[in-house]
């Protein structure tokens, strides 16, 4: 995935011990825009829809990524994430 290019390997290692797959039938909202947020998603299979207060955004596919601002700033989702198929993220 693009986003772990340039990690070295016990890097990866790393980020593989510190993550859990979640599987998530459509319609299971991940992230609540105003709720704590403290997790870094990557999808592997699936799609989201990207809620923001201005209304309905992008859908995110298998390999992109959503969450990142929460867990290095510790503040709340900027959007709200809703499964659009079933979903596998780690």
């Amino acid at each position: 995935m693009p986003i772990f290019l340039g990690f070295e390997e016990a890097d990866l290692r790393r980020v593989a011990e510190l993550s859990r797959i979640i599987e998530a039938p459509a319609g299971t909202v991940v992230t609540q825009i105003g709720q704590p947020g403290d997790s870094f998603f990557v999808i592997i299979d699936g799609t989201v829809m990207v809620r923001t207060p201005v209304g309905s955004g992008s859908q995110l596919n298998p390999g992109d990524f959503f969450g990142e601002m929460s867990l290095l700033d510790g503040g709340p989702p900027s959007a709200t994430i809703v499964a659009g198929t079933g979903l596998r993220l780690p």
